[in-house]
C-alpha cells in the first residue's frame, strides 16, 4: 500500500510494474486508487502525491499507463480487480462546469473500462466538486461502502463468501444512499467473467 509521500508519481508506477512481474494465473490482482482525478487538454490523469499542475505529464499518472497495465494482467495473469475512488476539483481541472467535467471523468472511465476487456473495473461517478467525505470515514462513500460490504454486508446469501457481483451491487445501492443520489457507481464486469470471491466473512 502507498499513502501520502509514498503515494508519488515513481511509486505508484513501479507499484503497477511489481504487480505485473509478481501476479500469476492463480491471483486475483486487486488496483485501488483512491485520491483526486483531472481532465486536462482531453487526457486524464490520475494526480500522484507530488502532482504539480504546470507539469502534469510527468506529475501525474496517466490513463494509458493504467490501460497498459491492465492488458498485460488480463494477457499473462490471473483476474483483475480495478477499484478508483477520486474526486475532481475544478480548481485543478479548470472546468467549473460540474455537469461538463463529469462527462469527461465518466468517458475517461469507460475508455478505460473498453480497453481492460476481461477485467472487473469498478468506479464512482457523478458530482463529485467535493469528496464528500464523512468526519468518521476519513474517505469517500464508494470507500465506506467497499469497506462495509467485505465486512460482511455484502454476503446477501450469507453463506461466508463476498463474490464480485454481491459486492457490487452493495456498493452500488450504498453509494446512492450515503450520497442522497448524487453519485453512482459504474461497474464493467465482463459476461464470461466467473462471479470469482472477493472476500471471507469471520
Amino acid at each position: 500500500m502507498l499513502a501520502n509521500q509514498k503515494a508519488d508519481r515513481e511509486g505508484i508506477l513501479d507499484g503497477l510494474d511489481w504487480l505485473v512481474r509478481e501476479s500469476t494465473q492463480q491471483d486475483v490482482s486487486v488496483i485501488f486508487l483512491a485520491g483526486h482525478g483531472m481532465t486536462q487538454r482531453d487526457h486524464y490523469y490520475f494526480l500522484s502525491h507530488d502532482f504539480d499542475s504546470e507539469r502534469p505529464d510527468d506529475t501525474s499518472v496517466p490513463l494509458l499507463k493504467l490501460q497498459n497495465t491492465l492488458k498485460q494482467l488480463e494477457q499473462f495473469h490471473g483476474t483483475c480487480l480495478l477499484l478508483i475512488d477520486t474526486c475532481y476539483s475544478g480548481m485543478i481541472t479548470g472546468n467549473r462546469d460540474a455537469a461538463k467535467r463529469d462527462a469527461e471523468i465518466t468517458e475517461a472511465l469507460r475508455t478505460l473500462q473498453e480497453a481492460a476487456g476481461h477485467v472487473v473495473v469498478m468506479a464512482v461517478a457523478g458530482n463529485q466538486e467535493e469528496s464528500m467525505e464523512h468526519p468518521e470515514w476519513r474517505h469517500g462513500a464508494f470507500t465506506r461502502a467497499l469497506i462495509d460490504g467485505m465486512k460482511g454486508k455484502a454476503d446477501r446469501d450469507e453463506n461466508g463468501v463476498i463474490r464480485i457481483r454481491e459486492l457490487d451491487r452493495y456498493v452500488a445501492g450504498r453509494v446512492k444512499e450515503l450520497t442522497d443520489g448524487r453519485q453512482h457507481t459504474i461497474t464493467k464486469i465482463p459476461e464470461d467473467m466467473p462471479n470469482f470471491p472477493v472476500a471471507i466473512v469471520e
